[in-house]
């Protein structure tokens, strides 16, 4: 099992990396923050935001777990599925369950929860108790959080200690 951190990411010490997981450039991953590779291996793309609280499994054995460059997950979010493309957001406390793909600009509301074997098209919102969709074709993540990223990547080890490149030998 083999854990990669490109060098400009940043991890804060308490999160749990386990099995096979790559993590790409500018992204940041906050303290209780659990990224569990044990059944197949999770490539996390450059500049995603992976707070507090989330869960990332790659709960299918044998299969790769690919998520894209600019995602946001949430406090206490839940993602197992198996494609996500750029620039998604995945609210405080949604679930994605195994073998959902997800496209690009898609945003997953707070509480809600996308289903086994589904399919998300670009831009697609999913939101509300029912968790019902729609498409926006002016929704446009990819600016929204680059200024909270920035400031995260200039400011957070002076708040977490983090882990260094030592730590995933």
């Amino acid at each position: 099992m083999v854990v990669e951190v490109d060098s400009s990411a940043i991890i804060c010490r308490g999160a749990t990396i386990q099995g096979d997981v790559t993590i790409g450039s500018g992204t940041i991953v906050h303290t209780t923050a659990k990224l569990i590779g044990i059944n197949g291996p999770i490539i996390i793309g450059k500049n995603n935001m992976i707070e507090e609280q989330v869960t990332i499994e790659n709960k299918k054995p044998q299969s790769v777990m690919t998520i894209g460059d600019g995602n946001v997950f949430e406090i206490g979010c839940k993602y197992s599925g198996s494609m996500c493309e750029a620039n998604n957001v995945f609210e405080a406390a949604s679930e994605v369950e195994t073998e959902v793909m997800i496209g690009s600009h898609c945003n997953v509301g707070a509480k809600c929860k996308v289903r086994s074997k589904k399919v998300l098209d670009d831009r697609t919102i999913v939101y509300g108790e029912n968790n019902e969709e729609r498409i926006n074709k002016n929704h446009n993540q990819s600016a929204a959080f680059d200024a909270e990223r920035e400031f995260l990547q200039q400011n957070l080890q002076k708040f977490h200690p983090l882990l260094k490149e030592e730590d995933f030998a």
